[in-house]
């Protein structure tokens, strides 16, 4: 699956203690299939964090008083000293378990989505503008076909 001249590596900073969350080799093998295209190496973060982290991170960053499912901050500044970091992504698993559900699809597919979606933003893909969105979101759909994993928006 993953191309012999990419390798990514993930600092997991699991801050939650009520939920279940996947193994750290599933967030590996996500984020290799992310990205695989790329012929490069890759360090990132990957914060599971509380709702209560998840609101305040919101807040401050995008205006919105409520937790969300996953945040991405690239990084800026430091390639200098850290030449293949990318950035952080904070996933709240409440949140996501909460999707999961209202949305009838398993909570791996759910998490696989949000892991994907994730780094995506942290490589330069968006959705601010139409255009943008099904850019991205047809590249969400191709890594997780490869994934085994259906059609998110359907």
């Amino acid at each position: 699956m993953n191309s012999q001249n990419n390798k990514v590596h993930i600092d997991l900073q699991i801050e939650v203690d009520t939920f279940v969350v996947p193994e750290k080799k599933f967030f590996q093998t996500v984020a290799e299939e992310t990205l695989i295209e790329f012929n490069s190496n890759f360090d990132l973060l990957m914060r599971l964090v509380e709702v209560s982290e998840s609101r305040l991170l919101n807040n401050r960053y995008r205006r919105s008083d409520r937790p969300t499912n996953v945040l991405s901050f690239r990084s800026s500044g430091i390639e200098e000293f850290l030449p293949n970091y990318i950035g952080d992504i904070v996933m709240c698993p409440s949140v996501i378990k909460d999707e999961a559900g209202e949305q009838k699809k398993s909570l791996d597919a759910h998490w696989a989505h949000m892991i994907v979606h994730g780094i995506l933003h942290l490589v330069g893909f968006d959705h601010g503008t139409e255009h943008e969105a099904l850019i991205m979101e047809e590249r969400e759909r191709r890594v997780l076909s490869g994934l085994q994993i259906s059609d998110p928006y359907l």
